[in-house]
């Protein structure tokens, strides 16, 4: 377990500390790790925005077609997969924030 420096207060530390047991710093590694985890949240939520608008741009149903309420059924149903991904996303974006 190899010993490296603190940024902030200069002690060493191991290089698997999450934290630096003397100033409290958290290591690069687990900044880098929580910034990612950031990133992959918000495009996940761009990409149920994307969808909840793909699936809105489809042209409305017009009224007497015969599958009417099928294909009714199935924007809402896309509207609520959108919705969904995009509460992953912001699911995803928010659990790399530490709970105090």
């Amino acid at each position: 377990m190899p010993l490296i420096y603190c940024s902030e207060c200069g002690k060493q530390i191991s290089d698997s500390a999450t934290a630096c047991p003397n100033c409290g710093k958290p290591s690069e590694k687990v900044v880098r790790d929580k910034a990612g985890k950031q990133v992959a949240g918000w495009i996940i939520v761009g990409l149920g925005i994307g969808f909840d608008f793909f699936v809105y741009s489809q042209p409305p149903v017009e009224a007497g077609h015969p599958n009417e309420q099928k294909l009714a059924a199935l924007r809402l149903f896309g509207y609520v997969v959108g919705l969904v991904i995009i509460a992953v996303g912001c699911w995803v974006a928010n659990s790399s924030k530490e709970h105090s």
